[in-house]
């Protein structure tokens, strides 16, 4: 029972219009109408209605029309500009399956796990961007992931600080597997982190392993340090 506020109406229409398509009704349509609406007149709840003999008074009704149109679902699948990482692997880190609806939440969650594979390999400055092609017949989507690798990001750097920065030497030659030069990888970071622990555990000193990364994009480095620090049985 408020003012007609048309720029909401419009704002609610979009609304729509987007979580329509997100969910795979990639034609869909929202349209809208304003139609007057019937009041007795001399109805005291409503301005203007009184003694004026007028059928509507400036009220009128909003009807919001959906026409979701057919669902859309994944097609093909093609990885270009993706030379160092297998298909077979882009296509697990996507997790995408032919056929199913070809939801904006699900393709947003392909490229960011694509996206992922490279970083976890060491390309941190790897690209991903997603290209829906035309609509087929059957209700499918061509998609087309669109890859720029960037470089492998090698270690120029190794520490141990914190509670065991005196035994850095022993850890870094004997306990951890990383080396400087060696392509990054977060796999191996975390394995390292977990050998630490293991070696103070090993001793009945429990510690807490914090790597702490410094990114040079220019050199295409990184330099890693693993805190340690003593904690509670």
């Amino acid at each position: 029972n408020g003012w007609l506020d048309i720029r909401g109406v419009h704002a609610l229409g979009r609304s729509l219009l987007d979580r329509c398509r997100e969910a795979g009704h990639l034609e869909c349509q929202v349209d809208h109408r304003v139609v007057p609406t019937s009041v007795a007149a001399g109805d005291a709840n409503v301005v203007g209605s009184a003694g004026d003999g007028g059928e509507h008074s400036g009220h009128v009704r909003v009807e919001v029309t959906v026409r979701p149109g057919p669902l859309s679902r994944v097609g093909g699948v093609a990885f270009r500009g993706a030379k160092h990482v297998p298909g077979a692997e882009l296509v697990a880190a996507a997790g995408l399956t032919a056929g199913e609806p070809l939801v904006r939440a699900r393709l947003d969650a392909a490229v960011a796990g694509v996206r992922g594979r490279y970083h976890a390999s060491g390309r941190l400055d790897a690209k991903v961007t997603l290209t829906l092609g035309p609509r087929a017949a059957d209700g499918t989507v061509p998609l087309s992931f669109e890859v720029e690798e960037g470089p492998v990001y090698t270690f120029a750097g190794l520490h141990v600080t914190g509670s065991a920065a005196g035994e850095e030497g022993k850890l870094l030659g004997e306990v951890l597997t990383l080396r400087v030069g060696r392509p990054y990888a977060r796999s191996a970071v975390a394995e390292d982190v977990d050998r630490i622990k293991v070696y103070f555990e090993s001793r009945g000193e429990p510690v807490y392993v914090t790597p702490r990364v410094v990114r040079d994009a220019a050199r295409a480095t990184i330099d890693l340090s693993f805190e340690v620090s003593r904690r509670s049985p």
